[in-house]
């Protein structure tokens, strides 16, 4: 895309107002975006690429997206609930369960393959192209650890978890599950099946709501004596 787009489209409705860009054309630039993306790399997402793809005008693309950076930000925007679901669906499920939900440890083969396509791609892409690295982190990342950081927050305030710092928190948590995916993306051997992660996954939140130390008959940790 060039950095400076077209004038917008003078077409007009009946009542002399411009046309509201559709939900569902929008929908499909960005699908048609990714799928350039995840094929070929942020290189090839060009505007004659994407108009091609999604059989739309490049007028249409710039109607909806000011440049090629918004685009990709849109795309991100779209991948984020793929890795994490918030909130989740029963208000009232254990934090094992609620937190099993967020972080999408049901998700299917079909999507998870999708999902870590995705991840390569911007992991590739991610040092030739600083907007790639950086919309990843301000569109996905980001957004991301304050939403799970404000879902702990009031679980702590309904007296649920005790910790300090609710950014910090989301943080480690964020490491603890990402790492076992971010290795499914380039190595699956790690991981025979979606089970297996899953199970390992269950386990890092089993130690995130319980830690490893032992407890006396109160329930409170007990320090190992050396």
């Amino acid at each position: 895309m060039p950095d400076a787009a077209p004038a917008p489209s003078t077409d007009r409705t009946a009542r002399g107002r411009p046309r509201t860009p559709s939900g569902e054309r929008r929908a499909r630039i960005v699908a048609a975006a990714r799928a350039i993306f995840v094929d070929a790399g942020y290189g090839a997402m060009t505007t004659n690429a994407v108009a091609a793809r999604c059989q739309v005008s490049k007028r249409t693309i710039y109607e909806q997206f000011a440049n090629k950076a918004e685009l990709f930000g849109a795309i991100v925007d779209s991948h984020r609930p793929e890795m994490l679901r918030l909130p989740p669906a029963d208000a009232g499920m254990s934090l094992e369960d609620a937190l099993a939900e967020i972080f999408r440890l049901d998700i299917d083969e079909d999507s998870d393959r999708i999902r870590n396509a995705f991840i390569r791609a911007a992991l590739k892409d991610g040092d030739a192209f600083p907007e790639v690295h950086h919309l990843v982190v301000a569109k996905g990342v980001e957004p991301s650890r304050r939403a799970l950081a404000e879902w702990l927050d009031e679980r702590r305030r309904e007296g649920r978890l005790a910790f300090a710092d609710a950014e910090q928190t989301a943080r480690l948590l964020m490491d603890l599950i990402f790492a076992s995916a971010g290795a499914a993306a380039f190595r699956p051997g790690p991981w025979p099946d979606l089970a297996s992660r899953a199970a390992h996954q269950r386990y890092c939140i089993s130690v995130f709501l319980n830690g490893v130390r032992p407890r006396g008959r109160d329930g409170a940790a007990q320090e190992s004596a050396v």
